[in-house]
């Protein structure tokens, strides 16, 4: 069975691909033309860090419990 952390990062995988597959707009961003998929993936690059982080901090404090 998948853990919680694989399957929210299999779902960020899959709404990167649909991102990049089906968004095609460009707008303009400090003066340059940036494409709505790039925008989209580093917004969702952003919540897959914070989710990788906190899966981290659960596992070194479980880890910190079970010395005690």
């Amino acid at each position: 069975m998948l853990s919680r952390f694989s399957i929210a990062m299999l779902a960020y995988v899959v709404l990167a691909l649909l991102a990049v597959a089906t968004l095609n707009q460009t707008f303009p961003v400090m003066g340059r033309q940036v494409p709505l998929s790039a925008i989209t993936l580093v917004v969702l690059g952003l919540f897959a860090f914070r989710t990788w982080l906190h899966h981290k901090r659960e596992m070194l404090e479980k880890q910190d419990g079970m010395q005690r």
